[in-house]
């Protein structure tokens, strides 16, 4: 897009440029390949690149457009330069340099495409002379400094040589360097508008004339990273700290972690607790043991998965973003609980922990009530509070309590009081938790405060502490070491660290796997949030000043980290490798070790090549897929080194001749006698031998160019040793040389494999050579003679293609007719294919777990397998009168015989039925299976298996990866079919009021009726047996009352959609009877109401709006002639709030067919004459319980 600036357009240049109309780019940036080179064509430079004065008086009337001020800029030096163009059109070529100038001891060209670059537009380029230096050996020229960079912001403009007013300009700012060489615009302006006479000007072009002017302003980069673009930028060198690999949504933690990190009393702590020996995927402790000491030591950014797997974090929940606050305080508890007993047990007390102290007291009487509590940190308000001073002061403002709010203080009655909190002491590292997210009611979901709040480099909380009162208490100093930044709004959003390290006044940002230097400006004034610009201001932006308005306003600081000053060398201690414990030390040493190997390696890979040597011997003791254990094998086995084949690593200039002696004494073989195969991928990815090596005297790296694919950088090979063929062994040996007697035919290479029922076996045989029109039944009394037994065994045959895909051979048919060639595999055993699956599964000689009679269902079994964990349930509910608590079998008279309590491990099929997973456990356990309830347990998560599923119902598959649950297994007391037959009722058990609820479940027989419900709640709570007819059971749905659950009402009535609640309530249960039950109807008055009789209404919670409801929604029985202050009273009671939190519950009326409640406001009206029969009775409050506290749980875990 070409861009045209005239004199009335030129005051919004800069964003105009910057908004992409006119596109920033290198000369490069092009489909046109250039060479550097001089112009040919005549040019003058102008006289002097001036310095001081700045701008000629031509170009006054630019100031306020050339180079303008950036924000800490810190200008090294400034300087011009004019190019004039005495013949433009003499321009032939596609690229002319100006006349080299001097800006701050640097040479500069401008660039210019006369006839534009790959467009139709002229194109400008503004590009520094690197330093150079010629090379002693090669005599090339090459950089004199490989870092060389500097950092330029450049104004460019052509203009008329006869009127400088009449232009075109640009502004940029570039970071020079060996890969950013130069810096301009493709799109200066459109090649036709230089001869085009322009709003009251003339063309730019005058008698073929053209000046373009460049300005220079360069600048000092005091962080290092001025317009750094971070390739390659390596935060170590720069820096000496390392960042943390974002797992995808884990910012957050990584801006906690170097926070702590820098905490150097704390990491110290953090060292002591003894962790050996422990795992760092189950150890919080370990993990963030490792992971300090990897960031002292390592030069490479952190990988954090051992610490989010120790927190029971699955890959979904390194994705979700969690909150800060409450996973700081749970992390803290974790690690306090694990300091207890050690030398760091108070260490955390020490450094984190303040106390405060909550009071009333009486301002006209001596009494006093208070409480001091201990805290970790300190949420302060910044909603409509200019800075951390004015948070303080909030945080401590007293309440006055006078008139109907009097204080009742013991022994004096209801009295004016004052009301607060003052802090006791403050900790020597003290987190300040910034109240950015508050609650919106209006649109029900939380919102983020971005008002702009200030905060201090250093503050006196000394006003903050309890003093008496006249007294000038000494200064208590804290300094800001810390500032955790959340860019973005609630729902989306990036968390970073600021952070000051050491008693020096360096900052950096810790930016997840970035660290780098920053001003104090971008600490500070960039994190104090912005305040709201009404619309007038936001039209008059241009797009990029709206995008910087946008960002600075939506990026904050959240937590601030400031140190007791007089503690400043007691918390920022060095921390040496002395603190760190030696197992630690030599662990993460091993690792950067074998880092740092497998590095170098890598480095050398061109110079070596690797071969996978698959041996007869392998093959006969490998069970699986193929010949053996391969490297990119993808079936899981319990393989060790012993099922993979032998690599080498061998110097590709080595002839392969000259490691027949190492393949000699590795193998057992005389190579002079054995054939080699190269082994190929087909494309189903399995491996098999393909074509015979002929080597001759050719090296390695030879044979690798000639005969091995270039998809893979690793070789492999199988060594044909041809007294294992199956000729040979029976002693019926046949030249391999020989040609077929049928000239269609072909010599074919097969393998042989034997799958043995009885022992649940499936190995290599032996290999054979036939000829392609051979039948395969040919070769079958061959194979029993080799197995020993009668040649007229009858076999099944088998193809081994792929994992997913065993084909019963035809025996019949002839090799070339099954598609037999090459490497193919044969899989033999006695044959079974004429016997009915049920005698199949009845055919386990020697009850064997898992137990396959083919081998087509056994090659299933390998192909699905994992590896579980099974073990006794943990956490099982002793009051469970279906289970065992003692674990005895139920089936056993000796009850000193119990079950097996050690876990195990085992391999079964994810198409293994419920069924076969019980037998497997119960066999290791000794209890019978039928008897057996198995949980898949997920981090503690436990789901409750059925019989009906298999266990790849609870195996969860990713494109990555495979996650097999812990298998936990309890014993019960019936049959597991006969406590699936029962349903399972969640109730909520109401003992005071309505708002405090147990939840309770139960389990009912499918047949069973709310009678059963109620004999359960007494077995479980223990209420008297005089009570039972008072216990009072309904539903609601959605909030809202839908009816009683009577007695005799089935448990099968009860849907997923009811919330069920019970409460012991003789009132409400006797009117039920009376309503209800009593034939004899009352008189009733014209609104169809039972004339002076008590009624039942359903009463609802909701919070300013029907539409938002919550609670517990119950009945209340209404009485006649009672006055809304009385109603409110009763319902005070019932309901369980205190009286000034009900006080500030609004009762009102609402009918379903109504869009708007009617509110009850004097307390003189009778309440039972304002409700009908089809009304609600209404409680509009806020709902009180926290959003992850509701009745769907939830919250963040360590788990």
């Amino acid at each position: 897009m070409s861009l045209k600036i005239s004199k009335d357009q030129n005051e919004e240049v800069d964003e105009i440029m910057s908004d992409s109309n006119t596109p920033l780019s290198s000369s490069t940036d092009s489909s046109v390949e250039l060479k550097k080179r001089k112009s040919t064509v005549s040019t003058t430079a102008s006289p002097n690149s001036i310095i001081d004065p700045f701008l000629p008086e031509e170009f006054s009337h630019l100031s306020d457009q050339v180079l303008p001020s950036i924000e800490d800029e810190e200008i090294a030096e400034k300087g011009y330069h004019t190019w004039e163009i005495k013949d433009y059109k003499a321009l032939n070529e596609s690229k002319v340099h100006g006349p080299t100038f001097n800006v701050g001891g640097i040479d500069w060209n401008i660039l210019l495409f006369p006839k534009g670059n790959s467009n139709q537009h002229l194109a400008l380029y503004l590009e520094p002379l690197q330093p150079k230096k010629t090379n002693e050996e090669t005599g090339e020229e090459e950089p004199l400094d490989p870092n060389w960079y500097v950092c330029a912001q450049f104004t460019l403009v052509i203009s008329n040589p006869n009127n400088s007013k009449n232009y075109v300009l640009n502004t940029s700012h570039q970071r020079f360097n060996k890969d950013a060489t130069d810096w301009g615009f493709s799109n200066f302006v459109d090649l036709k508008a230089l001869y085009q006479p322009r709003k009251d000007n003339s063309a730019l072009i005058s008698d073929d004339k053209l000046n373009i002017t460049a300005f220079i302003k360069i600048l000092k980069d005091p962080t290092g990273v001025l317009w750094h673009n971070f390739i390659d930028y390596d935060s170590k060198k720069e820096t000496g700290f390392v960042g943390f690999k974002n797992q995808g949504a884990t910012c957050y933690l990584n801006s906690l972690l170097q926070s702590y990190f820098f905490t150097k009393s704390f990491r110290k702590a953090v060292y002591k607790i003894p962790t050996e020996g422990e795992s760092p995927n189950d150890s919080v402790a370990l993990a963030l043991q490792r992971i300090f000491y990897q960031l002292q030591q390592s030069d490479d950014p952190i990988d954090t998965l051992e610490l989010t797997k120790s927190f029971g974090w699955d890959t979904g929940d390194a994705f979700t973003q969690h909150d800060v606050q409450e996973m700081n305080r749970i992390l803290m508890d974790r690690l306090e609980a694990r300091m207890k007993g050690t030398s760091a047990e108070d260490s955390l007390n020490n450094t984190f922990v303040g106390k405060m102290k909550s009071y009333i007291k009486c301002i006209n009487v001596d009494y006093e009530s208070a409480r001091s509590e201990e805290f970790w940190d300190i949420q302060l308000n910044v909603k409509n509070l200019a800075n951390l001073t004015q948070s303080f002061q909030n945080y401590i403002e007293v309440e006055l309590m006078s008139g109907e709010n009097q204080y009742a203080a013991q022994d004096f009655g209801l009295q004016d009081a004052k009301k607060g909190v003052i802090f006791e002491s403050f900790p020597n590292v003290l987190h300040l938790q910034l109240k950015r997210f508050e609650y919106d009611f209006n649109y029900d979901q939380l919102v983020k405060i971005n008002d702009r709040h200030e905060f201090p480099d250093s503050i006196d909380l000394s006003p903050f502490l309890e003093h008496s009162e006249g007294s000038n208490p000494d200064p208590l100093i804290y300094d800001l070491h810390g500032v955790l930044v959340h860019a973005g709004d609630i729902s989306t959003g990036h968390y970073y660290a600021m952070i000051k390290p050491d008693k020096t006044n360096n900052w950096y940002r810790f930016d997840d796997d970035k660290v780098w230097k920053v001003t104090k400006r971008q600490v500070f004034d960039e994190n104090f949030g912005l305040d709201a610009l009404d619309n007038t201001q936001l039209v008059k932006m241009t797009r990029l000043q709206y995008q910087n308005y946008q960002l600075r306003r939506h990026t904050s600081a959240y937590m601030l980290v400031y140190i007791k000053r007089s503690e400043l060398d007691s918390v920022l201690q060095d921390v040496t490798e002395k603190d760190v414990p030696s197992y630690i030390v030599d662990e993460v040493q091993k690792e950067i070790e074998e880092r740092e190997r497998e590095r170098k390696e890598l480095e050398e890979s061109y110079l070596y090549l690797n071969i996978n040597f698959y041996s007869d011997s392998l093959f006969k003791h490998y069970q699986g897929f193929d010949l053996g254990d391969g490297e990119k094998s993808i079936i899981p086995g319990p393989y060790t080194d012993e099922d993979k084949p032998t690599t080498l690593k061998i110097l590709k200039t080595k002839k392969f001749t000259e490691i027949f002696s190492e393949l000699n004494e590795l193998f057992g073989i005389d190579s002079e006698r054995v054939n080699f195969w190269i082994m190929n991928y087909r494309r189903n990815h399995t491996l098999r031998p393909s074509v015979k090596l002929q080597f001759d005297d050719l090296t390695v790296g030879e044979i690798y160019d000639k005969f091995l694919s270039k998809k893979h950088s690793t070789a492999n090979l199988w060594i044909e040793d041809p007294t294992k063929e199956l000729n040979y062994l029976i002693g019926e040996e046949q030249p391999i040389g020989e040609e077929p007697e049928n000239e269609y035919s072909e010599k074919i290479l097969m393998f042989v494999k034997y799958f043995d029922s009885e022992n649940q076996t499936l190995k290599g045989l032996t290999h054979f050579y036939t000829e392609s029109d051979d039948t395969i039944e040919s070769v079958t009394p061959k194979i029993n003679k080799l197995l020993g037994w009668d040649p007229n065994t009858k076999l099944d045959l088998f193809e081994e293609i792929q994992p997913t895909s065993i084909d019963v051979l035809q025996t019949a048919q002839t090799f070339h007719k099954s598609e037999l060639s090459n490497g193919d595999i044969i899989t033999v055993q006695k044959s079974v294919i004429n016997i009915t699956e049920a005698d199949l599964l009845s055919s386990n000689p020697k009850d064997i777990y898992p137990y396959y009679a083919s081998a087509n269902l056994f090659y299933e079994y390998l192909r699905t397998r994992v590896n579980a964990k099974a073990e006794p349930l943990t956490n099982a509910a002793d009051d469970d009168e279906y289970v065992l608590v003692n674990s005895k079998d139920p089936q056993s008279n000796d009850l000193s015989e119990s079950s097996a309590t050690e876990p195990f491990d085992f391999w079964i099929s994810t198409h293994a039925s419920y069924d076969e997973l019980s037998k497997r456990i119960s066999k290791h356990a000794n209890v019978d299976p039928k008897y057996l309830r198995i949980f898949a347990s997920f981090s503690g998560n436990k789901l409750p298996m059925k019989t009906d599923m298999v266990v790849g119902n609870v195996i969860h598959k990713t494109a990555y990866n495979i996650t097999v649950p812990v298998f936990e297994y309890e014993v019960l007391n019936i049959p597991l079919h006969q406590l699936e037959n029962m349903k399972q009722i969640k109730v909520h058990w109401l003992t005071s009021g309505y708002v405090h609820y147990q939840n309770i479940e139960v389990l009912i027989p499918k047949t069973g009726t709310v009678k059963d419900i109620i004999d359960k709640l007494q077995l479980k709570t223990g209420f008297k047996d005089e009570d039972k007819e008072n216990i009072l059971v309904w539903a609601n749905i959605n909030f809202k009352f839908y009816h009683i659950l009577y007695p005799e009402i089935s448990v099968n009535q009860i849907e997923q959609t009811m919330t069920v609640f019970a409460a012991n309530l003789p009132e409400e249960t006797k009117l039920i009877e009376t309503q209800f039950n009593n034939e004899d109807l009352p008189d009733v008055d014209e609104n169809g109401n039972a004339k002076n009789q008590e009624r039942l209404v359903p009463v609802i919670q909701f919070n300013k709006d029907p539409s938002r409801l919550h609670g517990i929604s119950f009945i209340f029985n209404l009485l006649p002639d009672e006055k809304l202050s009385e109603t409110k009273s009763r319902l005070q009671k019932k309901f369980g709030l205190g009286q000034r939190e009900f006080s500030k519950v609004n009762i009102c009326v609402w009918d379903a067919q109504f869009r708007r409640p009617h509110y009850l406001e004097d307390d003189d009206l009778i309440t039972f004459d304002e409700v009908t029969e089809s009304d609600f009775l209404c409680l509009d409050h806020p709902n009180r319980t926290s959003r992850q506290g509701s009745l769907q749980g939830g919250g963040i875990s360590i788990k």
